[in-house]
């Protein structure tokens, strides 16, 4: 699934906002002894932000898909870059 979902991310860029995330990511690359999902180059980048309350309609706290969008949210809300923008 990270493989689909990555396929046309030349260079991801991974923001988490709690070190155990970039973790269980990198353990999902693994697919084997010795082997992993055949991506490229990842960054990581760790924000400690609170992504709660969010003005996303319908969030729900604690669910990793609300929890991705909500961090997504609030990450491009306090910076001024283009991180996490579509391109």
């Amino acid at each position: 699934m990270i493989c689909w979902f990555l396929q046309h991310d030349r260079r991801p860029h991974v923001i988490s906002d709690w070190p155990d995330d970039i973790r269980y990511f990198c353990q999902a690359l693994i697919t084997g002894p010795g082997q992993m999902v055949p991506i490229g180059a990842i960054a990581f980048e760790m924000v400690r932000i609170d992504a709660y309350p969010t003005p996303l309609e319908g969030a729900v706290q604690h669910n990793a898909l609300w929890d991705a969008r909500a961090l997504r949210q609030a990450v491009l809300a306090s910076t001024p870059s283009s991180i996490g923008r579509a391109s």
